[in-house]
């Protein structure tokens, strides 16, 4: 059974992709999940606990999803697939959200988006490495990464042809930029 806190921060996190962080209150919490503003209050003071531990909870996923790939030993793409995959049709990147915010937070806030932030990036690098340990320069598959977070913000815009080109693109781009690597 999933716990009204983490019900909370998972519903938060929904809020984030498809409103922003600052265009959400308690109120909206409580109200979908049926409980009182006093408990989303009770488990987060203040705003920037819940965003402290919106962050904390996107690190846990993030590191849960790349421990899975690097022990089955899957192609990094793979990582990078099941992250864009959580984010639907006219949904925002939790973290981009985020980002988008981040000069209207705490620093206790803006530290602990940073650190979500360097570590999607290195566990993707991390998963490249693993795959492709003969590569010395990692900035094109960090591109490649960026250029879908990229793409998923264009989607809202452009629609969903627009985005599944530009996916297609960039994933064969990668896949290209790997098997060079590997053939050398």
């Amino acid at each position: 059974m999933i716990s009204t806190k983490d019900k909370i921060i998972e519903y938060s996190i929904k809020l984030i992709k498809t409103k922003g962080y600052s265009s959400f209150s308690y109120d909206d919490i409580a109200q979908k999940l049926k409980i009182s503003k006093a408990a989303v209050h009770h488990h987060f003071e203040k705003k920037e606990d819940l965003g402290i531990a919106i962050c904390q909870y996107l690190q846990s996923k993030i590191e849960e999803g790349s421990g899975k790939i690097l022990k089955q030993g899957l192609h990094p793409w793979i990582f990078a697939e099941t992250r864009i995959n959580t984010i639907k049709s006219g949904e925002i990147c939790p973290i981009s959200s985020l980002q988008s915010d981040f000069d209207q937070f705490s620093p206790k806030l803006k530290k602990e988006l940073k650190k979500t932030t360097e570590m999607e990036i290195e566990h993707f690098k991390k998963l490249v490495e693993k795959y492709a340990p003969g590569l010395t320069d990692y900035s094109q598959a960090v591109n490649s990464y960026l250029a879908l977070k990229g793409a998923l913000q264009y989607r809202r815009i452009l629609g969903e042809e627009f985005y599944k080109e530009s996916v297609m693109s960039i994933k064969k781009e990668f896949y290209d930029f790997l098997d060079k690597k590997e053939s050398n």
